[in-house]
């Protein structure tokens, strides 16, 4: 699958970064990322078929597309690097928020639940330096 993805940019850089420059070359870049992952979830979904919530991985995607798009912008912008990095992070952080708050109750206990061991070693061994 990652050779026909590799294949799909290749062609599509052929194509585009001619006709569109920079914009040509990361649409060539998203196509054989998209391609890769559609491929991979057919693949996957052929031999091991799971009830997917479509509604939540498009959004997703969607969601990522802006995020992606917008942080191009600024980087294409004339803005300083510690102006950048900062209005690089709101959307980033907006993209994280609005994916918790699409995530249903149980995927949510199930993240949380994998993530507290990780919060409580963060915690003993901040506690542990403060101490010293």
């Amino acid at each position: 699958m990652l050779g026909i993805a590799v294949a799909v940019n290749i062609a599509a850089n052929l194509l585009l970064t001619p006709w569109l420059g920079l914009y040509g070359a990361v649409i060539s870049e998203l196509l054989g990322y998209v391609t890769a992952m559609v491929g991979r979830w057919a693949i996957s979904n052929r031999f091991f078929p799971i009830a997917w919530n479509y509604r939540y991985f498009l959004l997703i995607t969607a969601a990522y597309g802006l995020t992606a798009w917008f942080q191009t912008r600024i980087i294409l912008s004339d803005l300083s690097w510690g102006w950048s990095f900062l209005f690089r992070l709101l959307p980033a952080a907006g993209f994280f928020v609005f994916s918790w708050l699409l995530l249903d109750r149980g995927s949510k206990a199930f993240l949380t639940d994998a993530l507290r061991p990780v919060w409580e070693r963060l915690r003993s061994g901040i506690s542990r330096k403060s101490r010293q």
